[in-house]
């Protein structure tokens, strides 16, 4: 090969391998933390919580118009 052809090569090797350290240090960089897994965790767990606490009030008070419901009809 002829040194053009030395140069060409090198050169689009030193760009993949650029290229690719790149793309290991971006990925690397944007990746989550335990402090930050951690505190979505804890987040999780609240927004769980507040849900639960929310459907059982739902659940409480349709249970309350089922039983007036129910209070106003005679039993067979």
């Amino acid at each position: 090969m002829r040194k053009t052809e030395w140069m060409a090569f090198a050169t689009l090797m030193f760009t993949i391998i650029g290229a690719a350290v790149g793309v290991a240090w971006w990925t690397g960089a944007r990746m989550a933390t335990k402090e930050d897994v951690a505190l979505f965790r804890q987040e999780l767990r609240q927004e769980i919580r507040a849900l639960r606490e929310h459907v059982d009030a739902q659940m409480a008070e349709l249970r309350g118009y089922l039983v007036d419901h129910l209070d106003g009809h005679p039993a067979d």
